[in-house]
């Protein structure tokens, strides 16, 4: 049977994680928390079984304290009612809040009717519903210190800004009250309308006028600042771009233009001419300026050129007739020199004009890029003076707004005074409902479930936050910075091996160590001859003398040699595990006797041996020269050697044989080890970090979940595995 467990693949201890092979059982770098994998809803599932009875009791309590709220609120009735406003030909409120600028934003008519809730809610209006009804005989009335107060908070008002509807809802425990005492708040709102009507009109449009004036002189000085600013700035075209500055710049920068085109092209001509002056020959030096292009085509040039060679062809017929000495020869000789001279003097003429349109425009290009500078300043200039011109124009433009508005509404107003019109009416009277208002014994029965399940899952997570204890491999592989090779179901009241008939009774427990096997075997797939292993814990209890002697069967069933060796000198526990008693053991070997062999036990394969007698300084014993010569000499008759040690947090025995072995199995327990503990332990191993091959975990998981797919096939495999040991 292959060591290899199957189904292991997803979750092998040597899996790839993140590019890196963790073969060696160590990540690259410890994860820091919030490396950490997200919660899964597996995982809060498994917090809740975890904790249950937490979860059970903060769901029983908080669903019994929603409920109980419910039931103790005492209930209120609701009166409604409906007041419409007249929005064509209402007064002007003097509301304190109401500033000038509102009528320019368009905020005036929503003042106006916030106007209208806001005096419905001052302490008068309210102050006359509370005496004037029926209120002061509720006991909340009368055990208030301040009812006004009381009503403000049962009392709301609402505002419709499309419609001009003010809804007035009061609350109480008497619907019959609350219609009466909603109808008092409605009369006496209506009676402290009617008391200010008197005067209202009379002072809005003093108030009115008193703010035309004030706008009229605003509108005149931003008027005058507007016209001031153009005429000072002489912006006489909104538009910057076709503006007297912009037409200056377009045309220089067009002649700009023009001036580096031509000043292109005289460049090469200048080259041309003074790569000829630099020739020292007068002669080469007239011949390649008159190869340049512009210079031999010139008029002048090409008149006396012509005339030249017209000169030297009637030489060549004068020289076929006379001898040189003869005084024609002599007179066409002196006219060719005459000529040349001629020539050189037109051609330097042309080459001097060539090289004076050259440098003026030169001259020129300087003198016409600050000219442009000078005019993009002046457009830049031009260009902010026309948005301050736009701002003043566009404050201009408000005051004249605002103005024309008050003027609109002071006629209005004018109107309205005249008619006196009644701007407020009773839509709908008062009226309350039957049912309840703050009570709705569906919702709260679905709150409660709501908050309670909410609880019930917060407290087990907050629990499993605050706990500190290894919570699955992933918490222990992160602490020890070493891979976990297995995972071991924890089974209660497990039976020793003593008593067990079958060592793999328990099909899950038997394909844990199948696994752990594996991985050891992987892990030291390299290594050769026997290999010394040290099973260690931090804590008593962890279970690590378990791991040892079920990895030791594990391992003597695949058919190698394996001796167990339990060097707990103070609290043995193979003996009791194994069944067999041995009063001669590990103690009495370190002591110095002789003829000290392991015993066999009932597992092929397998040899015990026991710690012995208890000593009073095990501590000594194991740091003799006797145990690392003993393992020597075992290690030629066994293929593995494990080593059960004291946990960590008692004594440094583990230390000591840890000095003596090949690899280091650290054993915790999930749900019980703590970090912390974890963390002391790699500390104390970090002289043998090295090696460490990594942890068992014993874990509190149903076994079924772990092997679930596999169970149909384990007791088969079980029975083959022993068969094939």
């Amino acid at each position: 049977m292959s060591d290899t467990p199957p189904g292991t693949t997803g979750s092998h201890p040597f899996t790839v994680r993140d590019g890196r092979d963790s073969r060696d059982g160590r990540d690259s770098s410890s994860r820091s928390d919030g490396d950490r994998p997200n919660l899964l809803i597996g995982d809060l599932v498994d917090n809740l079984k975890r904790h249950r009875f937490a979860a059970i009791a903060s769901f029983v309590i908080v669903a019994a304290f929603v409920l109980g709220m419910s039931l103790i609120t005492s209930p209120l009735y609701e009166a409604k009612a409906t007041l419409s406003l007249e929005r064509t030909r209402q007064a002007v409120e003097l509301n304190p809040r109401l500033q000038s600028e509102n009528y320019s934003a368009g905020n005036y008519e929503f003042d106006f009717l916030n106007t209208q809730r806001d005096i419905m809610l001052s302490r008068g209006v309210l102050e006359s519903a509370v005496k004037g009804s029926g209120l002061m005989q509720s006991p909340d009335y009368q055990s208030s210190q301040d009812p006004v107060r009381l009503l403000r908070q049962r009392l709301r008002v609402a505002t419709n800004r499309d419609t001009w509807v003010l809804t007035i809802a009061l609350q109480d425990k008497d619907s019959q009250r609350a219609e009466a005492g909603l109808q008092a708040v409605i009369d006496a709102f209506l009676a402290v309308q009617a008391k200010r009507k008197v005067d209202r009109g009379q002072d809005a449009i003093d108030f009115l006028e008193s703010e035309i004036g004030e706008a009229k002189k605003k509108l005149a000085v931003a008027q005058t600042e507007q016209q001031q600013f153009q005429s000072e700035k002489g912006i006489f075209n909104t538009d910057p771009d076709k503006s007297y500055p912009a037409q200056r710049l377009t045309a220089l920068n067009s002649k700009r233009v023009i001036l580096g085109e031509q000043l292109g092209a005289l460049e090469a001509l200048v080259k041309q001419i003074r790569d000829s002056d630099a020739k020292p020959d007068a002669t080469k030096r007239l011949e390649s300026l008159l190869k340049v292009e512009f210079i031999n085509r010139h008029p002048m040039v090409s008149e006396q050129h012509k005339l030249y060679y017209e000169l030297l062809a009637q030489e060549s017929l004068l020289s076929q007739k006379y001898l040189e000495k003869h005084p024609r020869m002599i007179e066409i000789h002196q006219q060719q020199a005459t000529k040349r001279t001629q020539l050189d003097q037109v051609v330097e003429m042309v080459k001097n004009s060539i090289l004076a349109d050259y440098d003026k425009i030169q001259a020129q290009l300087p003198t016409l890029a600050e000219r442009v500078k000078k005019e993009e300043t002046e457009l830049t200039t031009y260009r902010d003076n026309v948005l301050k011109l736009q701002s003043l124009s566009d404050q201009t433009r408000v005051q004249q707004q605002m103005y024309e508005q008050l003027l609109k509404r002071i006629g209005e107003e004018r109107v309205s005074k005249r008619l006196d019109a009644q701007y407020l009416s009773l839509v709908d009277a008062p009226a309350a409902g039957t049912d309840a208002v703050n009570i709705n014994p569906t919702m709260a029965l679905v709150m409660a479930l709501l908050l309670a399940s909410i609880t019930a899952i917060a407290v087990p997570n907050a629990i499993e936050m605050i706990d500190r204890r290894v919570r699955g491999p992933d918490d222990v592989r992160e602490v020890l910075e070493r891979e976990v090779l297995s995972t071991i179901p924890y089974v209660p009241y497990m039976p020793a091996l003593s008593l067990a008939n079958d060592a793999e009774s328990e099909p899950e427990l038997a394909e844990s160590y199948r696994t752990l096997r594996a991985a050891l075997r992987l892990m030291l797939r390299d290594r050769i001859g026997c290999q010394r292993i040290m099973v260690t814990s931090y804590n008593e209890g962890d279970g690590k003398s378990t791991v040892a002697s079920r990895l030791a069967v594990s391992l003597a069933m695949s058919g190698v040699r394996v001796l167990v060796i339990d060097a707990d000198l103070r609290s043995p526990s193979l003996r009791e595990e194994f069944g067999q008693e041995c009063p001669r053991g590990l103690s009495s070997l370190l002591a110095g006797e002789s003829d000290m062999v392991p015993m066999p036990t009932r597992f092929p394969n397998l040899d015990l041996m026991d710690a012995g007698d208890l000593t009073s300084n095990p501590g000594e014993l194991l740091n003799s020269h006797c145990l690392p010569e003993w393992l020597d000499h075992c290690s030629h008759s066994y293929d593995f050697i494990l080593i059960d040690t004291p946990p960590l947090k008692a004594v440094a025995d583990g230390l000591i044989v840890g000095s003596y072995v090949d690899s280091i199995l650290v054993v915790a327990r999930d749900g019980e080890t703590k970090r912390s503990d974890l963390h002391t332990l790699r500390k104390e191993l970090d002289p043998l970090a090295k090696k460490i091959l990594g942890a068992v975990v014993i874990s509190k998981t149903d076994p079924l979940k772990l092997y679930g797919a596999y169970r149909s096939q384990q007791s088969h495999d079980a029975m083959t595995d022993i068969s094939h040991g």
